[in-house]
């Protein structure tokens, strides 16, 4: 094969090269924008504020209710329809930004410099929020910001939580109690005749539950596979013999043809076994899966 390199680099890899390097090049700047933006989001606070302040003036009341949110709505509306985002998305920008400016000063500069993604800086701030310890946090946020050199966001995600549990232990428990706090049962239509049943519970509850549905689930659907392969075995032996295959599926269930019922097999996966379960034991407390 003729050697289509040129003094021994090839062509190609030498545009991958600069096609990484405009790429990294992209990114930084994608990095300082995401910078820029943040720090024009968290000043929407102070701005709300003041809005406040110069609403209760105008009243001539002197009083600042800040729960009247009047401020806030009115803000927020002028943003979202400025930059073309709901209302909501801007106040969920908001807070974030808050949080990062704030209490991640580091990660901050981090971005600012274009070295450090929005992704990364992002889930830095979203895991490592819930630590009102200064010191605690700064120790987490250096750590977090060595990570986030070597990881991908997601990867980030799952070791911060673990580093967060291992600097903060007592506001780890204090949150988790909190959190069982907030336990419930809520309903949702997903699309027509199919709803969602959404159970919030302890994680340790949640991981039983679960377990045990899927362990039901799945003796029930490999029982399922066992007895439609012994049907077609019987059937194909009972064909081969003479009878025909109709004679042959009933003889299944014994002589008596007329009293007899044909073997119907369960087709239902193992998802919708567990499903039929589920409610079998909410409804009758018998973990059947008729799904009836």
């Amino acid at each position: 094969m003729a050697d289509t390199s040129l003094g021994g680099l090839s062509p190609v890899l030498s545009d991958l090269d600069a096609l990484v390097d405009g790429l990294g090049g992209a990114r930084a700047r994608v990095a300082v924008a995401f910078g820029a933006e943040t720090r024009f989001y968290a000043s929407v606070a102070a701005l709300v504020d003041r809005r406040e302040r110069e609403r209760a003036h105008q009243a001539d009341t002197g009083a600042v209710v800040s729960a009247s949110q009047l401020a806030m709505r009115e803000i927020y509306a002028e943003i979202a329809a400025a930059v073309r985002l709901s209302e909501y998305q801007v106040a969920s920008r908001v807070n974030q930004a808050q949080i990062l400016v704030s209490r991640f000063g580091q990660t901050m500069s981090r971005v600012d410099a274009g070295v450090l993604s929005p992704q990364h800086a992002t889930t830095i701030a979203d895991v490592g929020g819930v630590i009102d310890d200064p010191d605690i946090r700064a120790e987490y946020e250096d750590h977090a910001i060595d990570l986030a050199g070597e990881l991908t966001p997601a990867q980030l995600k799952d070791a911060l939580g673990v580093l967060v549990d291992r600097l903060d232990p007592d506001g780890t428990q204090a949150r988790i109690k909190e959190a069982v706090q907030r336990r419930s049962v809520r309903k949702r239509s997903v699309e027509p005749g199919v709803g969602q049943l959404i159970i919030t519970g302890p994680t340790a509850h949640i991981e039983g539950t679960y377990n045990r549905l899927t362990d039901i689930a799945t003796e029930l659907h490999t029982q399922n596979q066992t007895d439609t392969a012994a049907a077609a075995e019987a059937t194909e032996a009972a064909v081969a013999a003479g009878a025909t295959e109709v004679d042959a599926v009933n003889s299944e269930a014994g002589d008596d043809a007329d009293a007899a019922t044909p073997f119907v097999p369960d087709e239902r996966t193992r998802a919708q076994i567990m499903a039929d379960v589920a409610l079998d034991l909410l409804l009758t407390n018998v973990p059947d899966a008729h799904g009836t």
